[in-house]
């Protein structure tokens, strides 16, 4: 039965290959972000692959302008755009992006990152995607896991980034409950290494000692608590 739907997925994708390929969104090709209006009209059929290149034109347009990974825009489409792929190829640029954090930012000079959090957002990102893509963890992944630890207080928490933008930028809660959803969905018994098995210990103090205050924070310990 498997090997039957993979294969009528296959023949569905090669059969919209051409249509998928003209509409591909790239760094290149991406409009420009634009304000979201209230008053736009409504589509008359809900529309997977329209679903698809929102979240793309989106996501690339963020990482065209800004340059930065972030929890509310590229991170969470990382880790869910795999969903989509047998609708809608996406250009893989995002991917590469949060690869290439690695060696760009953190690598050179062997220095530890300067924004402590952006370990935690380009990780889970990173291990969702594998997960989905061929339940492996890549080399990059599993390095910016490592590093992740390595920037993890002793309270167990990460100095987060904190600009009012509620509710996944106002505390430190949030990003404690991402590490624990990346290693607690990581594969091949990451979770048992030294690094993640400290790490681990770290962060179910911090949630016990920093109980969550809002309905979103309790539905991140919810998720978190399936894995880890």
């Amino acid at each position: 039965m498997k090997a039957y739907f993979k294969a009528g997925i296959f023949l569905l994708v090669a059969i919209h290959s051409s249509a998928q390929d003209s509409a591909l969104l790239t760094i290149d090709n991406v409009p420009r972000a634009t304000r979201i209006d209230e008053d736009e009209p409504f589509r008359d059929h809900f529309s997977l692959k329209e679903t698809a290149l929102y979240l793309d034109r989106a996501s690339l347009a963020w990482q065209k302008q800004k340059k930065c990974v972030t929890c509310h825009t590229n991170m969470p489409y990382l880790m869910a755009r795999p969903a989509l792929e047998t609708i809608q190829k996406d250009s893989g640029e995002v991917r590469v992006f949060f690869e290439n954090y690695l060696s760009e930012h953190w690598e050179i000079g062997s220095k530890p990152p300067e924004k402590p959090y952006e370990a935690v957002v380009v990780a889970t990102a990173l291990t969702f995607n594998d997960v989905q893509k061929n339940g492996r963890l890549s080399k990059a992944t599993l390095k910016t896991l490592d590093l992740m630890w390595t920037t993890q207080r002793e309270d167990g928490g990460w100095e987060w980034i904190k600009c009012g933008w509620a509710p996944m930028e106002i505390d430190d809660h949030f990003g404690v409950t991402l590490a624990a959803l990346a290693v607690g969905f990581a594969p091949d018994t990451y979770d048992e290494t030294p690094a993640a098995s400290a790490g681990k210990k770290k962060i179910r103090r911090y949630l016990r000692e920093n109980p969550a205050h809002s309905l979103h924070h309790r539905i991140m310990l919810a998720w978190a608590s399936i894995r880890f």
